[in-house]
């Protein structure tokens, strides 16, 4: 299993660039603190402030059992590890921050296989920084009961703010994990005052373990015509051989001819799709980001930190820019697909994600066909009709969008005539013509 941990700042850029992060890791669960908003769909949990969240990310995303949610973490259960979600603000009193790491280590005592992480906002020897304040000895000496071991390794900071930074991003889990967890700081950016933190759990699970012809494929490029037809010139099967016979000596043939003429390429798996905003500019700005984030990190105590700071505040600007008109500019090119085709990629993509579990609005189009000899028996008829629907709508705890109702008279009659209707109180006269799912 592969855990990210992050304390996004409420920051709506590290927040976007969160969706491609779990993608080029290939993370299966995100232990978010300070998330830029409530997701509120299948695969997310945050606790009761809002400010500590689990996600489960993966290209298969994990099943989340036994979910609970308290004051400063959350926790669930993910592929029988129980993980946590902690974030611990520094404006708690240090009686309120007792409180949580109590109740935290209440919740942990007596589970195995157990991950704690997030940004506990305390200082101590034992991770790493210079001191030990009144809140990291609360944790250690409420720790030190459980069965858990910290997995922070050397000094590095894991906040970074006007050149300053501490360790206040911890990683705990038991010691039955903890033994062969791999715990280490990324260097990618995150567009957050915060490090994201990576924790392996266990070996290489079954669900990575690549077979060794998965996937195999062979580079076009060095293909040798010549070599290839000789290494199938001999090619025969038997008039007694079945269907499946013949062609499985017909894929070894061709496989063999390929190894024989072509270069292999590297075996490699499916990974995650980047992001439907993302584009080779981004992912240029964001390693100009980091770029320009280590170069001030190096320049602090020297003459060119101004300078070295102003270029890092250029760079963030210019990526959050990015990011938005890229997103802008999808939004519309998928507004401008559904006019030309309402059951095109738009359709699949929202049908995807009702598929994948999330919990969306629709806002579906309902059509009413009324045929009669008479206009005001046409009129009479479809109001009849309308109060049938929003009666059913009524018990479904649904309504009708009256302001965004429209009527259309189709008539033989060479007089132009108007029908009216009421759609919940409200007159709706009918029009020349109107346009229904893109027609």
């Amino acid at each position: 299993m592969q855990l990210i941990q992050l304390n996004l700042n409420h920051c709506r850029a590290a927040h976007d660039l969160l969706m491609q992060t779990v993608r080029d890791l290939d993370a299966d669960v995100a232990v978010l603190s300070e998330p830029y908003k409530d997701a509120s769909t299948h695969g997310w949990a945050m606790d009761r402030t809002g400010k500590a969240a689990l996600w489960m990310c993966g290209r298969e995303p994990a099943h989340m059992s036994d979910v609970r949610s308290a004051d400063g973490f959350v926790r669930g259960r993910v592929g029988g590890v129980w993980v946590y979600s902690c974030y611990l603000a520094p404006s708690l009193t240090l009686e309120a921050f007792s409180s949580i790491i109590d109740e935290l280590s209440d919740d942990i005592r007596g589970r195995s296989n157990t991950l704690v992480g997030g940004d506990f906002n305390a200082w101590a020897q034992d991770w790493g920084s210079p001191s030990t304040n009144a809140r990291g000895r609360i944790i250690l000496e409420a720790f030190a009961s459980l069965d858990i071991a910290l997995l922070n390794e050397g000094t590095q900071h894991t906040f970074n703010r006007a050149g300053a930074g501490s360790v206040i991003d911890l990683t705990y889990a038991s010691s039955a994990l903890a033994c062969l967890a791999r715990w280490r700081i990324s260097e990618i950016y995150t567009a957050s005052d915060h490090e994201a933190i990576l924790v392996s759990l266990g070996e290489n699970s079954p669900s990575r373990t690549i077979p060794p012809n998965a996937n195999k494929a062979f580079r076009q490029d060095t293909l040798n015509a010549q070599v290839f037809t000789s290494a199938l010139a001999g090619l025969a099967t038997d008039e007694t051989d079945s269907a499946n016979d013949a062609a499985l000596k017909l894929a070894v043939a061709v496989e063999r001819a390929c190894k024989a003429s072509m270069q292999q390429r590297k075996t490699f798996r499916k990974h995650h799709s980047p992001v439907y905003w993302w584009n080779d500019d981004i992912a240029t700005l964001r390693s100009s980001c980091l770029r320009a984030r280590r170069l001030v990190q190096r320049a602090r105590g020297s003459p060119n930190l101004l300078a070295r700071s102003e270029e890092y505040k250029t760079a963030r600007s210019a990526l959050k820019n990015a990011i938005r008109t890229s997103k802008r500019e999808c939004f519309l090119k998928l507004c401008d697909d559904v006019e030309k085709d309402p059951w095109g990629g738009a359709y699949k993509k929202v049908v995807k994600r009702v598929n994948a579990g999330s919990r969306i609005g629709f806002a579906d189009d309902v059509a009413l066909v009324v045929v009669a000899k008479e206009l005001a028996e046409a009129e009479s008829m479809a109001n009849s009709a309308i109060r049938a629907v929003e009666s059913w709508l009524a018990v479904a705890g649904l309504e009708l969008a009256s302001h965004k109702t429209e009527a259309v008279l189709i008539s033989s009659r060479k007089r132009v005539e108007t029908a009216e209707i009421r759609v919940g109180g409200l007159p709706i006269t009918s029009q020349r013509a109107i346009r229904y799912l893109g027609v």
